[in-house]
């Protein structure tokens, strides 16, 4: 069974040969990697072009289409996959060589044939160098298990250290909304129609360095609550690209959602334009930050705005 993997690039030419190498060398060797780039400005096209020459399976993807981010860099991408799965791959990571054998026979095990789905491992988060002096992991165990997960995280399950099934990609794909960040779309996805699955051993290593698009966020409860602190006069709890992709996700998919997933929608959209309201619906459905409802009462209580305002 061929595998897809996909590569969204911009400016990665200090890591992609690395990271491209990785993949191609990985134990499972039926893979096909497509690789777009988003408008690079260094040598990240003349290295990806020049390792397409040593190995067939590299496809470079070129088309006309403007520069858009990152989300609709991936969302072409899908476009272009015709595999059962499709793995994610950042341009800066490195995997482990068991990586795809290990999270494909994982995803066949659990997946449904009929339901969209993900299935993620942990990364190591290491240094530039590719160092860990703490043996962190991006997660320890299933981040988000519904829809409520959801709401105040102003993300999804990490896009590098999933694997998704046919069905999520070509769900995700019937309507065209703008994607802001890939992996949000999928898990809003996943969540709503299918299933998300954990493998709770690391498989990839997490680089961390200056040009991160999102880096890992490591803070402890407390210093996050200090953060809240700081009265920000523009803090907020919902990024407008999360309540952007709610409304577009909602115009596209309610007729399609669960009664349980409809109420959540309808309670959230009619509580979001006051403070009060929006404190019962977070009590009301339990929606958690970090899996704490107090985290989400703390900092609903010290942020000025619901939804963040645009400048």
């Amino acid at each position: 069974m061929i595998v897809d993997v996909i590569v969204a690039t911009y400016n990665g030419e200090k890591y992609i040969k690395e990271q491209l190498t990785s993949i191609l060398n990985q134990s499972y060797k039926d893979i096909q990697v497509l690789v777009r780039d988003d408008g690079s400005t260094d040598n990240t096209k003349k290295i990806i072009l020049e390792l397409q020459k040593t190995d067939s399976r590299l496809k470079f993807i070129e088309d006309e289409l403007c520069p858009n981010g990152v989300g609709e860099n991936f969302k072409r991408l899908f476009k272009k996959c015709t595999s059962e799965f499709v793995f994610i791959a950042d341009q800066d990571d490195v995997w482990d060589v068991n990586k795809i054998e290990v999270l494909l026979t994982f995803a066949k095990k659990h997946f449904s044939e009929d339901l969209p789905c993900i299935a993620y491992a942990p990364g190591q988060v290491v240094d530039q160098n590719l160092k860990s002096s703490q043996n962190r992991l991006t997660n320890d165990s299933i981040k988000i298990r519904s829809l409520e997960d959801m709401i105040l995280m102003n993300g999804g399950i990490q896009g590098c250290a999933m694997v998704v099934n046919r069905i999520l990609y070509e769900t995700a794909l019937r309507n065209e909304f703008f994607w802001y960040m890939h992996d949000q779309v999928l898990s809003l996805y996943a969540v709503c129609f299918g299933k998300i699955f954990f493998y709770d051993k690391p498989l990839f290593k997490y680089r961390q360095h200056q040009s991160n698009v999102l880096g890992f966020n490591s803070n402890t409860f407390i210093s996050r609550i200090k953060k809240y602190f700081s009265f920000n006069r523009n803090s907020f709890l919902v990024n407008q690209y999360s309540d952007e992709l709610f409304k577009n996700f909602w115009l596209c998919e309610k007729s399609a959602l669960s009664y349980g997933c409809k109420k959540i929608f309808t309670s959230y959209f009619s509580s979001v334009q006051n403070k009060s309201k929006f404190f019962f619906f977070v009590i009301n459905y339990n929606v958690c930050i970090r899996k704490r409802i107090s985290t989400s009462v703390i900092k609903m209580l010290l942020t000025k705005y619901i939804i963040e305002q645009k400048n």
